[in-house]
């Protein structure tokens, strides 16, 4: 049970002996603190992982055709140079 303090005016000499522990206002009217991290909304937006990424960005006709075109360039290139 919380006891009265007697208020001392510009006793800063000798602070009120209270015998324990003095009462917390924002403890007692929210309740015991839990520190989270703290994140935004925003910051989750964007963040997470997307399957399609990992498809193919050209199809293997595309593939094909532009390995073929390089091949043709690579040996022009060579029997232009001998």
């Amino acid at each position: 049970m919380k006891s009265h303090i007697p208020k001392r005016h510009l006793d800063f000499d000798n602070p009120p002996a209270t015998g324990g522990p003095s009462d917390n206002t924002t403890e007692r009217i929210y309740g015991e603190l839990k520190p989270q991290p703290m994140t935004t909304q925003s910051a989750l937006v964007g963040s997470g992982y997307n399957p399609a990424d990992d498809l193919p960005k050209v199809g293997r006709k595309t593939q094909n055709m532009e390995r073929e075109v390089s091949n043709q360039t690579l040996l022009k290139f060579n029997l232009d140079r001998s």
